[in-house]
């Protein structure tokens, strides 16, 4: 009878400090990689879905100002970013108040509750919501343009929180690292500084380079909620 040699269990060793250590360190190296990239891909999105919310603004201004036959503009007496937002909701049922948040803004990101119309009623009864009027939007528009303004270098809205020196603040919507500016249209862009090239934005009166959105808009026109 022939006997086998003895079973010897054998054990999986186990990882060495060393080896460990390394697993580590790869773990590590990946996250600095994937968890930056995840959040630039997030930022990415939240500065599209801006962008396009500002252009469905400028396109609702736009039917507004060339409706009837004639040339008009929300009047430069207009008290509040809220109340030009109520206008368009009143003219040309433009009524998503989460159009005018970004998702980024730390005043929204805050929030219990974003609002979700502008307001209430029809025509003359129209009224904007005090849910509206609560949570500061995260942009701001210009009111009383002229019929004249040249639709292609005139600001219509912009970011929150712009400098005369066009860079934006460092609690605007994009941390200071630049914002969004649409114009009447329609067509939108982002500027790190609007100091860059000379000025990104065109003098209305001497068609000059310039980096004060100020400038670029029509005499009598008025900015509502930045502190220019």
């Amino acid at each position: 009878m022939k006997h086998g040699r003895p079973y010897t269990p054998r054990y999986c060793s186990a990882f060495t400090l060393v080896e460990l250590l390394t697993v580590i360190a790869v773990i590590a190296i990946l996250a600095a990689i994937i968890i930056p990239s995840v959040g630039k891909v997030r930022e990415n999105a939240i500065r599209a879905k801006s962008a396009t919310n500002m252009r469905s603004v400028a396109q609702a201004y736009l039917t507004f100002s060339t409706s009837n036959g004639r040339s008009r503009a929300i009047p430069a007496s207009t008290a509040t970013i809220q109340d030009w937002a109520g206008f368009l909701a009143r003219e040309v049922d433009l009524n998503d108040a989460s159009l005018y948040y970004i998702d980024s803004d730390p005043i929204v990101s805050q929030a219990t509750s974003i609002p979700l119309v502008v307001g209430s009623g029809k025509g003359s009864a129209f009224a904007v919501s005090d849910e509206f009027r609560a949570l500061n939007p995260s942009y701001a528009v210009v009111a009383g343009l002229a019929p004249n303004a040249p639709t292609t270098s005139t600001p219509l809205m912009f970011t929150r929180g712009l400098r005369p020196d066009g860079t934006w603040d460092p609690d605007s919507p994009w941390a200071g690292e630049g914002g969004h500016i649409v114009f009447l249209d329609g067509h939108v862009r982002f500027f790190n500084d609007l100091s860059q090239n000379g000025g990104e934005l065109v003098n209305f009166q001497t068609q000059e380079r310039t980096s004060d959105i100020r400038q670029a808009i029509s005499p009598g026109a008025v900015i509502l909620n930045n502190s220019l």
